[in-house]
């Protein structure tokens, strides 16, 4: 997977938060993120996360044809109010965010 930092997070959309008794159901949600030019894409959340001090969003394009060989992940935070989804400025931290995403998918895989 590669990450994509060229989006900008700029959504409308509520965070969704599951209810109790949906826990083991799939999150599924379609947010538009914005290129560096105001082009719009369609991304795909893939997983919904807490990490130390903050929750994070892991996004992938829709897929509209063949599946491409690599995909991109976009990372974004969720704002402390719980409404929106941010950029992470903080490179570390979005390494950090990234890697914890790979472990999640590695376990689950095991």
């Amino acid at each position: 997977m590669d990450k994509n930092k060229n989006m900008d997070p700029m959504m409308e959309e509520n965070i969704i938060t599951l209810p109790d008794d949906t826990e083991d159901e799939p999150i599924e949600q379609i947010v538009t993120l914005y290129d560096e030019d105001g082009n719009p894409e369609d991304y795909e959340l893939i997983d919904l996360f807490e990490f130390k001090d903050g929750i994070y969003g892991a996004f992938t394009p829709v897929l509209t044809g063949e599946e491409p060989d690599q995909v991109d992940v976009v990372m974004l935070k969720v704002t402390e109010d719980g409404n929106a989804f941010i950029e992470i400025e903080d490179p570390s931290e979005e390494e950090a965010v990234f890697q914890e995403l790979l472990r999640r998918e590695d376990s689950l895989l095991d």
